[in-house]
């Protein structure tokens, strides 16, 4: 086979093989890092923001972890709710935390690991299985407001937009296996979300945007 000249592009990898390395990278024992994309874990994770994954037994899956698992040629992260017995074996069922339906269950050969630390601007913190009740009450108002999901996720982007280029790791929901590319980062803030973003005062940042300037108007009178 001739080598590829210079200008030529790099061949395209199969989905299923791109899963296949993940699942011996974590075999042996190397760290998988996934950026999330998508909204329907708000508020345990962010878009923009990177997970470690690490390997798990299927067995050993415990309600309120954070799968990931594959579905329709997509990594997806959303949290474990019940497992259930079937015609054709154990299946586990999920939900986003921000969303109002469960999804199908998934089984073992479709499992990759679940979510060991997230990370944002530096800083890492886990994820605990039950939500704190505070942000039981954001998902609860994301899920039955799509203007509250948007503003948040406006908000969001404001902080972390200007630290990372648009992601194209899986993660997850609607996540490709594709690429990263990285931005130097300009923003120090160690936040665990918009909340911090407008604790932190970035009035002059956030009122640049259109889209939340009346928004910001009424958060600060």
């Amino acid at each position: 086979m001739k080598p590829r000249s210079e200008g030529q592009g790099v061949p395209k990898v199969h989905f299923s093989t791109k899963v296949e390395l993940c699942r011996d990278a974590l075999a042996s024992g190397a760290t998988l890092r996934f950026r999330i994309r998508g909204t329907s874990m708000l508020p345990a994770l962010w878009p923009g923001e990177s997970v470690a994954v690490r390997p798990i037994e299927f067995s050993a899956i415990r309600t309120g972890d954070l799968a990931v698992f594959v579905r329709n040629r997509h990594l997806v992260v959303h949290r474990v709710v019940r497992r259930i017995v079937g015609a054709t074996g154990i299946g586990i069922i999920t939900r986003g935390d921000a969303q109002f339906h469960d999804d199908p269950p998934f089984g073992e050969s479709e499992l990759l690991g679940v979510v060991a630390t997230v990370h944002r601007f530096g800083a890492s913190r886990c994820v605990p299985r039950r939500l704190p009740l505070l942000a039981r009450g954001v998902a609860w108002t994301i899920q039955r407001s799509a203007r509250a999901r948007s503003v948040l996720n406006r908000l969001n982007f404001v902080g972390i937009g200007r630290a990372w280029a648009p992601a194209t790791v899986p993660c997850c929901a609607n996540a490709n296996m594709t690429g990263v590319r990285r931005r130097p980062s300009r923003i120090t803030l160690a936040s665990h979300g918009p909340i911090a973003i407008l604790a932190a005062g970035c009035a002059r940042d956030v009122g640049r945007e259109p889209g939340i300037r009346r928004f910001w108007r009424r958060w600060q009178r």
